[in-house]
């Protein structure tokens, strides 16, 4: 199924290829967040050709919430590298959020006084988190690739994807 579908697309080509590209990266952002712990909520995707958003909401204090965060960040990229095998869309803006999200969760433990943060325990923590979200989101969607594709395909066909109301309360 996905080889038929992605040679239609390629035979296509041009927009419809990218077009697709954004729906399967939002697809992976949609399908990790809905199988990881229940502490993110997406409730909206919609997609303008090479221009893609999904929208989210999460418990900002609590902590393992976070590092599902950085996996559902990651997952985009992954959902690309998985069926594509090439990141065909603009990951880079979920990357640079991820790796903030990742700085500021190291910092704590990096800190060498209240000014002074050491550079090496920066960068590998930061890259320990980073390695461990896209593998997180990767093996996720590897185990879910038909619903991978079977939400792209929606997304892909309408343009969005509504999947309910955000959640009320401390979200």
């Amino acid at each position: 199924m996905k080889a038929l579908l992605l040679a239609s697309l390629l035979a296509a080509g041009g927009s419809t290829t990218q077009e697709y590209g954004t729906a399967l990266h939002e697809a992976g952002h949609v399908l990790v967040a809905m199988e990881l712990s229940g502490c993110i909520h997406p409730f909206a995707v919609s997609i303008d050709g090479t221009e893609g958003r999904t929208d989210f909401q999460f418990n900002k204090a609590e902590p393992a919430c976070l590092d599902d965060v950085m996996t559902v960040g990651a997952a985009g990229f992954a959902a690309e590298l998985l069926v594509l095998r090439q990141s065909r869309t603009g990951s880079e803006m979920d990357f640079m959020k991820s790796v903030r999200l990742a700085a500021d969760m190291t910092m704590p433990q990096c800190e060498v006084n209240p000014h002074v943060y050491e550079q090496q325990c920066m960068d590998e923590g930061i890259g320990r988190r980073m390695d461990r979200a896209l593998n997180e989101a990767y093996s996720i969607l590897s185990l879910h690739q038909d619903e991978l594709l079977r939400i792209a395909r929606d997304i892909y066909s309408a343009g969005f994807l509504e999947l309910g109301d955000p959640p009320t309360g401390c979200f």
